[in-house]
């Protein structure tokens, strides 16, 4: 439990960490299967671990916005 100071996404298929990387200077690769810390996206940090389909991002819920508009221009949408 986080707290409602933190918002919450799902990036999940197959290209989920092929996304991620277009903004975060991480090798997902040599990541562990239970990886979880604490990364930036752009110029925001994040709380980045790990689930069975893809990675959970936690961002303040300042940045929430931000990070939304981020994920939907970094996969072609709207």
């Amino acid at each position: 439990d986080m707290s409602d100071s933190y918002v919450g996404f799902a990036v999940t298929g197959a290209g989920a960490a092929d996304l991620l990387a277009r903004g975060m200077a991480l090798d997902f690769e040599r990541l562990a299967p239970d990886f979880a810390g604490r990364a930036k996206l752009g110029e925001i940090a994040v709380l980045l671990d790990r689930v069975p389909d893809g990675w959970r991002l936690r961002c303040e819920r300042s940045y929430a916005e931000w990070l939304e508009g981020w994920l939907r221009l970094s996969t072609g949408g709207t």
